[in-house]
């Protein structure tokens, strides 16, 4: 699963991390966490947390038409991840810290 992660980083976002810190938990949580949104869901999935500095690569990023919005940047981007199926449920990228209170104990694991 973290080579499936780790493409998805690369062809996103061009780079990799060193580290990737990953936590098992429910989508509710992870979704609190990582986007402060309230969603229902007790399903287990896999919140990979990435901390850097990343740009959405330009010919990845579609903003809205005519906005001419450059692509996203921030130095955190979190993948959500279904433990069942390995389906990708969610990421995001931002500036903000996620909330890993509650979350339990995290797994890091070394990405490049």
């Amino acid at each position: 699963m973290m080579a499936a992660v780790a493409s998805e980083m690369r062809q996103t976002y061009g780079v990799l991390p060193a580290t990737v810190t990953v936590y098992e938990t429910t989508l509710a949580q992870a979704e609190a966490a990582s986007s402060r949104d309230i969603v229902p869901g007790d399903n287990p999935v896999y919140l990979f947390v990435f901390t850097g500095h990343f740009r959405m690569l330009d010919d990845v990023w579609s903003p809205a038409p005519l906005s001419n919005a450059p692509p996203p940047e921030g130095t955190v981007v979190t993948f959500i991840v279904s433990k069942a199926t390995g389906e990708g449920l969610g990421d995001g990228i931002s500036n903000w810290p996620v909330l890993t209170a509650g979350l339990g104990q995290p797994q890091i694991i070394a990405a490049g």
